[in-house]
């Protein structure tokens, strides 16, 4: 048992190399030239050449054809390393596409002029391709045929999460291109995207990005709690959709952009507004509205109904399923269930923390 806990280590090892080996080949060539081209593009290759090193270093170096290695897969192998793959050569090919047109990154415009921060943004992507690709490794590198559940009903929910959250990403990248092209024919000026899924946020690519990891992580739940291997097995391959998170929301991906957008847009009075009405990306269930939009949209003077416990008002005369939510405590114990005017509210400085819920948001 302590060999092959020890054979499984160094497979691991292996794999672990094999991202920072190209990540550290892509900083040698790039960061002296400042120069972040093919920045995501090495991002790609890495992410391939880990999923290749966990699913057939085993078998080539034991001398079996590459064929005999896919036919001994299973089901589950099968479509982790599918999901995965596809996954990497769509956003790929798409994010080097983008920086072709574009004639690099911007998220990278400052930093590539600062050798260290540039090489450790290269290290950063090296930990990106281990820890991201963590419930594809352990299943490749742990886990035989035999020793997995088969595809089961409640396998279904995980393929769906990553099936419907490849397809928002894809969407976002698509209407945002589409954006662009129009923007670049003059067939519109608008300085920034506010259409389509981007109504609903600011960043719905990284929502799908997060849910696509989440997906494939439970899809590999099952497998790695198989009774041969560490009970930490599926907390370990969490890693991945946590650390995705985190790295978008708080390291690379949404304060870089938004840092950009601050920059580029923070004197537009449409940019303030469109920042203060719409969710940034994972903020789903609550979405902020404007005083004015409040003003123009709700037909003051009518009456509703207000759920004290809820904080929830309902202006059921007017728009039946519109529900807004009060931020006033002190008038909300007063108000009880009792009916009240909405002319209480049009004046209150809290009218500007009034939310709306998605189902219900004036458009």
């Amino acid at each position: 048992m302590r060999a092959m806990q020890g054979e499984r280590t160094m497979n691991i090892r292996n794999h672990d190399a094999t991202s920072y080996i190209i990540q550290s080949a892509g900083a040698l060539t790039f960061v002296p030239l400042q120069y972040d081209l093919f920045y995501d593009l090495m991002g790609m290759v890495g992410f391939l050449a880990s999923t290749f090193v966990s699913l057939f270093y085993e078998g080539i170096k034991e001398g079996k054809p590459l064929v005999s290695i896919l036919e001994s897969l299973s089901t589950r192998h099968l479509l982790l390393n599918g999901a995965a793959v596809v996954w990497s050569l769509r956003l790929g090919v798409f994010l080097f596409s983008r920086a072709i047109k574009l004639g690099g990154d911007s998220r990278l415009e400052e930093i590539k002029r600062q050798p260290l921060r540039f090489a450790t943004v290269w290290f950063m992507q090296g930990t990106w391709t281990f820890l991201v690709g963590l419930p594809l490794y352990l299943t490749n590198l742990l886990c035989t045929p035999s020793s997995q559940a088969p595809i089961g009903k409640k396998d279904y929910i995980p393929l769906g999460l990553f099936t419907s959250s490849l397809f928002l990403e894809i969407l976002a990248d698509y209407q945002k291109s589409k954006w662009r092209d129009r923007r670049d024919k003059k067939k519109h000026n608008e300085r920034f995207i506010s259409s389509g899924i981007w109504r609903w946020s600011r960043h719905p690519n990284y929502i799908g990005e997060i849910g696509i990891w989440m997906g494939i992580w439970a899809l590999s739940a099952s497998a790695l709690q198989h009774s041969a291997y560490p009970r930490l097995g599926p907390a370990l391959a969490a890693a991945s959709p946590l650390f995705t998170w985190h790295l978008l929301t708080n390291v690379s991906g949404i304060p870089l952009l938004e840092k950009h957008a601050k920059k580029t847009f923070g004197d537009d009075p449409k940019y303030k507004d469109y920042a203060r009405s719409f969710i940034v990306a994972m903020e789903l269930p609550i979405i902020k509205a404007k005083k004015h939009s409040l003003d123009s949209q709700i037909n003051y003077g009518t009456t509703g109904i207000l759920d004290p416990k809820k904080r929830i008002y309902f202006d059921k005369a007017t728009y039946p399923d519109v529900r807004l939510v009060l931020e006033s405590t002190k008038e909300l114990i007063a108000l009880q269930d009792k009916p009240f005017h909405t002319d209480q509210f049009r004046n209150s400085e809290k009218e500007e923390e009034t939310c709306l819920f998605g189902e219900s948001r004036y458009q």
